[in-house]
């Protein structure tokens, strides 16, 4: 009998629940780590009145009600666990022994990261039928009106006709936003090869050489350029592509921007890039990785963007095992530092 009652408490001790027991006298009878956990128990627990442990008006309603209608009860209810808010599922299950004695066990689940999670996959929803919402409506509206008979008035028509293009443009660059962050959380094998550092950033200012010049921006590369360094190149021109565009995007007119890297470090190398653009204040600077989040929303409106990009850079350096920076004042600009580990050749 005690071999297996000391089996059934170690047992109590591995599940990730915690586990009360409450006797008809209202004396605390047993409990596992957990369950002290919630409540924050001293030394002299046992056998001692609930009450005297167990001061959430909820839960001691809960084992009122079963105990009165001898009904296994379950609700969710926050507790305030070590000055932290918690979303705890609590089962109170009703379990007779004679016709005078029972016993009345509570499991208590803490649903707090599920929770935060199913609000973030609520709130990403919303934000992404808001950044499609808003691409179809022009598209539509303006593909009417071209239907109604605007469509006879060329330079009505031409003006109508570019902006559906770049409407539609917008619609193109969130859907790829979104497969490339959905793929990056299928956390697929690194595929490790030797990348060109200067040519990949090169090759990307080439990208968006037209908005470059629109805006006069200096562009100044300050790499090697024999430097070749062993990285997933994929994950690593996600991570350049974005930054780029961001300095490009939140620059202003004759600005610039400054890329680099630190290279002298044994386990690690350093992306740097900056700007003198329109900067991040610090408040911003704890969300502006978060998917959707975007620093002005006005300027961003102006600017185009899918509110994606810096998600897309977080999840890359995640992936890569790495680090990302930020320094940044309003109005003086931005510098971000992607710290990446040294890969080897595979």
């Amino acid at each position: 009998m005690n071999k297996r009652k000391r089996e059934y408490l170690s047992l109590l001790e591995y599940i990730d629940i915690g586990i009360l027991v409450i006797d008809y006298k209202d004396r605390l009878t047993m409990s596992n780590e957990l369950g002290k956990d919630f409540f924050d128990f001293d030394n002299e627990w046992k056998n001692q009145d609930y009450q005297n442990y167990i001061y959430n008006l909820d839960v001691r309603k809960l084992i009122e009600q079963v105990k009165l209608t001898k009904e296994d009860k379950k609700k969710q209810i926050v507790l305030k666990v070590d000055t932290v808010q918690k979303i705890v599922e609590v089962s109170a299950i009703y379990i007779p022994i004679d016709s005078k004695r029972y016993l009345i066990m509570l499991m208590l689940r803490d649903l707090t990261a599920q929770k935060e999670v199913e609000k973030k996959q609520l709130d990403f929803v919303g934000n992404l039928s808001h950044e499609i919402k808003t691409p179809i409506t022009a598209i539509t509206g303006f593909s009417e009106t071209l239907l109604d008979g605007a469509l006879n008035d060329k330079e009505v028509s031409k003006q109508f006709i570019e902006i559906i293009h770049d409407e539609s443009t917008k619609l193109s660059n969130l859907v790829d936003d979104m497969i490339t962050i959905s793929r990056l959380n299928e956390h697929e094998n690194l595929n490790i090869e030797l990348v060109n550092i200067f040519k990949l950033v090169k090759d990307t200012l080439q990208l968006f050489s037209h908005e470059i010049e629109k805006k006069r921006l200096n562009v100044r590369i300050e790499i090697d350029e024999e430097l070749s360094l062993y990285c997933d190149k994929l994950k690593l021109k996600h991570i350049i592509t974005n930054l780029i565009q961001n300095a490009i995007r939140y620059n202003l007119e004759n600005g610039e921007i400054k890329i680099k890297v630190q290279n002298d470090k044994k386990n690690e190398w350093v992306f740097v890039i900056s700007d003198t653009g329109i900067g991040i204040s610090d408040e911003d600077k704890e969300r502006i990785f978060e998917r959707f989040y975007r620093v002005d929303k006005s300027h961003s409106k102006a600017v185009g963007g899918t509110g994606l990009g810096l998600a897309v850079v977080k999840e890359s350096v995640d992936a890569l095992s790495g680090r990302i920076k930020v320094k940044s004042q309003i109005n003086k600009g931005t510098t971000f530092y992607v710290i990446l580990p040294r890969f080897k050749a595979r």
